[in-house]
């Protein structure tokens, strides 16, 4: 409303006041045409004026201008409101060259509005052919169309949407407001179309506007917020399993550790008790490989001199691909040393052996390679590799990298932002577990590396991993030494331990374990039992090993009861959750000690010696 008066030298409040109408500006109707008629859709009449007029201003200027108005009447015909615009024309003479000649002012219009717009506009007759698109539309399709059909633009699957579109619009009231979404053009970029009508001078279909949006970036962002919000819920499932398997595995490899304690080898019940053990083992595998997976698995990283270990390496993997697979090794000789898990890293490197031998069948060239690299931003390295889905690129800096390289079928396109996903296989006879790559995935990204794929159909794929160069303190490398040390130390001690565990055979084990070996302990089965009679408890307590998630009451908020009458005790907080999981929840900032579950009569009484006597 503002512009109009401005352009007929009004202010806006004179309009609004009735002080003038409309008709009051036409000079001269030049071929204005009319158009009445019943619209039959909403049950309304009205009116439609449409043509070109001289307009006179406040102070008698001659305005040329194409003019559309719209009356919408009652039931009893009465005018409720006038709706219109006019487009201003630069001389008469385009006025006279476009009476009759609808392209006038549909060519003026386009000059005006849409030729040089930023967002991509074309103009098309009814059969959908393209008469005019501006720059920004060529820009995006990376081609001039004209006289082709817009619907070519398009995959046939987008196709067959734009002409049911254009076939609804034809014959509904109003052009929709609603876009096509996620059409799909021929380059593959992901568009939005809002698809417009055009009406000509006297108000039948002359063709159509589509006006396209790139919706790419934000449909990769949607997708990889939903894969990662997927991954995620996933993620939590599989450590809240892992938990409650861990809680049965420590008691099942518990008592298998007393019972081959009181059965020699030559017991008929030794080997049967084995088996169990060792079944046990392969399931605390499994779970920690569902921990990895969701990265709460505990990691205890070490400094690992990766020359010494690929040194070792190369029979291992020999057995476990098979004679009839080359294998070639190729590794740096001044390797910087890492900081990682030594058990966990050797998963990395035999999964992706494994991965590798999968791939290429009976037969074929594994390569192991291993090599310092001083990686730059945006760095030539990387430029042909893959992340996984949603995971932001690796930094610039210095990095140690191994690289995993196969012989084998590739990775199809259509399945490589699948591939470390859990529980997802390509083996037609499903005889993997699907966890392989996402538990590769998991170790690396929880020890703070990247890694990364490339891959071609019929050649091959390379697993390229990213070890961050890390910082190694002289007071470090002294403690891995001493752990380096800590081999077949006693395991007897004296001293009064509080155990608190809500699982009845992981608490019946270690208190068994804990007593035989010379330790006074009193086993409590919820924490507020505990906590009542701890605080009335008149001895010194030595030590406090307790679950973390039980009924009621969570084993840290216990032990901060507790420090308030014992502000000295000592703390090992067990849990089947990992202990990043751990500190997440309850934070670092405490002064504990922590022990995985699953673990094993060896572990618990060499972690009660060590805290004890620390």
């Amino acid at each position: 409303m503002i512009f109009f008066a401005r352009a007929l030298g009004f202010r806006r409040e004179e309009l609004l006041d009735d002080l003038v109408s409309f008709s009051h500006f036409i000079q001269a109707d030049l071929n204005l045409n009319k158009n009445e008629g019943q619209n039959t859709k909403t049950g309304h009449l009205n009116n439609t004026w449409q043509g070109f007029v001289t307009l006179s201003t406040k102070f008698n200027e001659q305005i040329h201008a194409l003019v559309v108005q719209k009356a919408f009447y009652s039931e009893t015909r009465a005018i409720k409101k006038i709706t219109g615009y006019f487009i201003k024309l630069p001389d008469k003479s385009l006025i006279t060259r476009a009476r009759g000649v609808e392209e006038g002012w549909i060519d003026h219009s386009w000059q005006c509005f849409f030729k040089d717009s930023p967002y991509p506009v074309a103009l098309l007759k009814k059969d959908g052919k393209i008469t005019k698109m501006n720059q920004s539309l060529e820009v995006m399709v990376g081609k001039h169309f004209i006289n082709d059909n817009f619907i070519n633009l398009f995959t046939p699957e987008s196709q067959r949407q734009i002409k049911s579109e254009m076939q609804k619009i034809s014959t509904d009231i109003v052009s929709p407001i609603i876009p096509l979404k996620n059409l799909k053009l021929a380059n593959g970029k992901t568009t939005a179309v809002y698809m417009g009508r055009i009406l000509d001078l006297s108000g039948n279909l002359y063709g159509f506007m589509p006006r396209i949006t790139d919706v790419t970036q934000q449909k990769e962002m949607e997708e990889s917020l939903s894969h990662a919000l997927r991954m995620q819920t996933i993620g939590y499932l599989a450590g809240s399993i892992a938990h409650d398997f861990n809680n049965l595995l420590t008691a099942i490899l518990g008592f298998c550790d007393i019972l081959l304690i009181r059965h020699t080898p030559e017991d008929p019940s030794f080997a049967h008790i084995m088996q169990i053990r060792q079944s046990a083992n392969r399931a605390s595998s499994l779970v920690n490989r569902l921990l990895a997976f969701s990265r709460r698995q505990t990691l205890k990283p070490e400094i690992l001199n990766l020359n010494e270990f690929f040194g070792d390496f190369y029979s291992l993997v020999q057995r476990l691909v098979g004679g009839e697979i080359q294998i070639n090794q190729e590794i740096a000789s001044d390797l910087w040393y890492i900081k990682f898990d030594p058990v966990q890293f050797e998963q990395v490197v035999l999964n992706l052996a494994i991965n590798a031998q999968q791939s290429m069948g009976e037969n074929g060239k594994l390569s192991i390679r291993a090599f310092n690299l001083k990686l730059k931003e945006h760095d030539p390295y990387l430029a042909s590799c893959i992340a996984p889905k949603g995971e932001p690129p690796a930094a610039a800096g210095d990095y140690i990298v191994i690289e995993v390289e196969d012989t084998g079928v590739g990775i199809d396109e259509s399945i490589a932002n699948n591939i470390f996903e859990p529980f997802f296989t390509t083996k037609q006879d499903k005889s993997g577990t699907g966890l392989g790559l996402s538990t590769v995935f998991g170790i690396v990204t929880q020890s703070g590396g990247k890694i990364y794929f490339k891959t071609k159909i019929g050649e091959g794929t390379t697993f390229i991993v990213l070890i961050p160069r890390p910082v190694i303190t002289v007071e470090e490398q002294n403690a891995h030494r001493q752990i380096q040390q800590k081999t077949g130390r006693d395991v007897f001690g004296k001293g009064l331990i509080i155990l608190v565990e809500d699982e009845e055979a992981v608490r019946v084990f270690a208190k068994h374990v804990l007593i035989s070996k010379g330790y006074e302990v009193i086993d409590f089965a919820s924490p507020h039992q505990a906590l009542s009679q701890i605080i009335e408890l008149k001895k010194n307590i030595d030590l406090i090993v307790t679950d973390v998630v039980m009924p009621g009451m969570s084993g840290p908020t216990l032990v901060d009861e507790i420090k308030k009458v014992q502000p000295k005790i000592k703390v090992i907080f067990i849990s089947g959750f990992g202990e990043e999981a751990f500190n997440e929840a309850y934070g670092n900032a405490r002064d504990f000690n922590f022990l995985p579950k699953p673990f094993n009569l060896k572990e618990l009484l060499l972690k009660v010696k060590e805290v004890i006597d620390g």
